[in-house]
């Protein structure tokens, strides 16, 4: 049974092995040089449509995207990997006392205790995949239209955590899909800093989060523009995207050796932030961010995460009077990282992610 965190204290410190604990110094790949500018508006083009569709996809990349010589442009503008010191995010929450729901107010990510009822059976059949064409797109809706166990069953077991997390939620929106990474799984570990979604309402054209009934059949333009209409009613203020991500069966044990980090926003210069137009995922790509080096950011991690855990963070955040262009972020860049304190058989991570639109009063 789920288990609703209120606003409790932070759980006791679990028994953490002591190469695994503490903070640890790594080296996180995917920044962009400090030099990297652009033009007001501009938007980096990425387009890794080459990773999936095997040979025909790397084919379609080379000859029909048009974007080729754009991103090898761009991939030479990222710095070489980067020596972060990775914080121990339970040991801040244990510093700082604060209750769940403060500590999530404060940074953005927050640790809860949750036992799910979901099988890797259902993880699987529920997963998304890249699908970079409308053919690949289509072929993929139609498997999660047949599989909704992840709406049955994890939605209605996440929600009171959801509502007790942000108590202005006014509607929840489940989408019927999740996001599995790890063996037996279609998706690679994220490797590289990133954040999956961009700052402003424009950015959200391609990639609008939509679970009410009738939605279905709408193609994306309609999505988007109901979207746009409910930012304009009255009965909203504010619409915030969460990403739960936890570590799921067939894995065993804790994870040890790719753990995912968060980077803390108040640690985010607005500046730093890279826009991007990213190609190869969904059809017509989606709007996302990069992030520029600086040594102010504040990373950490929850060591030995079980799979009776889920890491909630946020990834896109709108609120009606905020003035544009926004002069901080609210939002959760992260990576998975290697640990240097993993042994060497330590158990592969399997994990999943469910991105969840929350509309508030």
């Amino acid at each position: 049974a789920s288990q609703v965190p209120s606003t409790c204290q932070p759980l006791p410190l679990p028994a953490v092995p002591r190469e695994m604990s503490g903070s640890v110094h790594v080296k996180l790949p995917g920044f962009f040089r400090s030099d990297t500018t652009l033009e007001p508006g501009e938007h980096l083009v990425l387009d890794f449509s080459f990773m999936s569709g095997g040979c025909s996809g790397c084919f379609k990349w080379l000859c029909g995207s048009g974007n080729v010589r754009k991103t090898l442009k761009n991939m030479g503008r990222m710095s070489p990997p980067k020596e972060v010191a990775m914080h121990d995010a339970r040991v801040l929450e244990q510093q700082e006392g604060l209750s769940k729901r403060a500590f999530f107010e404060k940074h953005g990510f927050v640790l809860l205790e949750h036992r799910t009822a979901m099988t890797a059976e259902d993880w699987l059949v529920n997963t998304t995949a890249p699908a970079p064409d409308k053919a690949s797109a289509e072929k993929l809706d139609s498997v999660l239209k047949a599989a909704p166990p992840v709406v049955e069953v994890y939605a209605k077991e996440i929600d009171p955590l959801v509502r007790d997390l942000l108590p202005s939620a006014v509607d929840v929106e489940y989408p019927r899909f999740v996001l599995r990474r790890g063996p037996g799984g279609p998706n690679n570990y994220a490797l590289s800093v990133h954040q999956d979604y961009g700052l402003y309402r424009e950015d959200m054209a391609n990639t609008v989060i939509s679970a009410k009934e009738g939605s279905e059949g709408l193609g994306q333009k309609e999505r988007y523009s109901r979207w746009l209409g409910r930012m304009a009613s009255d009965d909203v203020s504010g619409y915030t995207v969460l990403n739960l991500w936890r570590p799921v069966p067939p894995m065993e044990g804790p994870v040890s050796k790719v753990p995912l980090a968060v980077c803390d926003p108040d640690s985010v210069r607005v500046q730093d932030t890279v826009p991007q137009n990213l190609f190869g995922y969904v059809p017509g790509g989606q709007r996302t961010m990069g992030l520029k080096f600086h040594p102010d950011q504040r990373w950490y991690f929850y060591p030995q995460m079980t799979k009776d855990e889920v890491l909630v963070h946020r990834q896109f955040h709108w609120q009606k009077g905020v003035p544009e262009p926004y002069d901080r972020i609210q939002t959760v860049f992260h990576t998975a990282f290697e640990h240097p304190g993993a042994p060497p058989n330590a158990e592969k991570r399997t994990s999943s992610e469910y991105r969840i639109g929350v509309w508030t009063r």
